[in-house]
């Protein structure tokens, strides 16, 4: 944390500019402002210049989990008759492993207790007219996590594959004092790109030594 110090002394001409008779008085105020380990300013959470990444692994692993239910629920009406039915109850089994996993990280998503960030960006309609989440290209800046996640790399693609958005190498895993050092912040330098386009989010993080790498889809919408 920098404190400055800045003081201001009044004359007899300013002090009546400023409506009170302060002529002499020297005044001193302090202004701190808080600074990360790799020398740049903390940044302020806003309504709009962030999305938390528990939120974008919450809505991957719904998504897996819904499309294996799905897969496995019409797997399920293929009679014994069918040629098929063998390898298909193979495909069953691995799918339901599959759930197994998916169901406990999404258990294990840690909870914010005791912390309130700004109000969460309103979801957008996808192209199959889904809710996805959000972004504003003019403000959003922030990728925020828990204190136990650590983000490795993330990038932002359009539908054709062209990277418009990657995280600032030297603003990764920052804490929040604000947030009681209990979130952490990634900065992302967005390139220029066009409203209501939908992109994908590819997010490598690191949790208690296990890294997870997946990619949702998001909308960019200009406010």
């Amino acid at each position: 944390m920098l404190v400055i110090s800045l003081t201001v002394s009044c004359s007899k001409d300013n002090s009546e500019e400023i409506g009170n008779d302060l002529t002499g008085v020297n005044a001193t105020y302090n202004m701190m402002v808080d600074y990360n380990d790799k020398g740049s300013q903390i940044p302020e959470l806003t309504e709009s210049n962030y999305l938390f990444e528990s939120d974008l692994y919450t809505f991957y692993l719904k998504t897996e989990i819904n499309k294996l239910e799905t897969k496995i629920n019409n797997w399920a009406e293929i009679a014994p008759k069918n040629p098929k039915y063998e390898e298909v109850q193979a495909d069953i089994k691995k799918a339901k492993e599959s759930l197994i996993g998916l169901y406990e990280n999404l258990e294990n998503i840690k909870p914010l207790i005791g912390i309130k960030p700004p109000r969460k960006p309103r979801p957008c309609l996808g192209k199959d007219n889904d809710a996805i989440p959000c972004i504003n290209p003019k403000r959003f800046s922030l990728l925020v996590t828990t204190d136990d996640v650590e983000i490795l790399s993330l990038s932002l693609s359009d539908s054709k594959n062209n990277t418009i958005a990657v995280n600032n190498s030297k603003e990764t895993h920052q804490p929040l004092p604000e947030y009681k050092n209990l979130l952490y912040y990634t900065s992302v330098q967005l390139k220029e790109i066009q409203p209501m386009v939908e992109a994908t989010l590819s997010i490598q993080k690191q949790v208690k030594g296990k890294t997870f790498i997946y990619k949702v889809p998001v909308m960019v919408r200009q406010d």
